[in-house]
């Protein structure tokens, strides 16, 4: 599960900076995502559904200035 974590980050492009909502709680993912990666994975401050929804909103300004 971690290798495909790592997978997808790489497919997007994700820099030094990343945070795993979710399977944050599964210490193995985060380890194994971090030893892959050569980084250290930011830890949320809140819940999952409080990062969902901080997400979500950032996603909907991305999709306003494209649509401009």
């Amino acid at each position: 599960m971690a290798h495909r974590v790592v997978t997808l980050l790489q497919r997007i492009g994700a820099g030094k900076d990343f945070a795993i909502i979710g399977s944050s709680k599964n210490i193995g993912i985060v380890s194994r995502s971090e030893k892959e990666l050569a980084v250290k994975a930011l830890k949320p401050r809140y819940g999952a559904q409080v990062a969902w929804a901080i997400v979500t909103g950032l996603f909907a300004m991305w999709l306003l200035q494209k649509a401009k």
